[in-house]
């Protein structure tokens, strides 16, 4: 989730991760957590301000870093995008 606004975007239910880069706050869900929730949730804060709310896909440098460090996959991902299957070689299998 991407917001832009003023206020403690910190703290929020369901957030594994909350850091701002100029002035925009990036929010790392927990697996599970709703991006509504999240906005209810900031809603119901006193003194914040939302400017702009986005669902926003995790980057790849997001992606990398959570598996460097051990982490579970933020959702949605790539490889959450294809449970089930697995790259052998030049083709992709499908175990049921």
């Amino acid at each position: 989730v991407v917001i832009e606004g003023q206020g403690d975007f910190t703290g929020l239910p369901g957030v594994l991760e909350t850091r701002r880069e100029n002035g925009v706050w990036h929010l790392a869900l927990s697996i599970g957590a709703s991006p509504q929730d999240v906005l209810q949730a900031v809603a119901a804060r006193e003194n914040v301000k939302v400017e702009r709310f986005e669902i926003a896909e995790p980057s790849l440098d997001d992606i990398f870093v959570t598996v460097v460090q051990g982490e579970a996959c933020p959702e949605p991902c790539p490889e959450h995008s294809r449970r089930g299957s697995r790259r052998s070689g030049n083709r992709e299998e499908t175990h049921a």
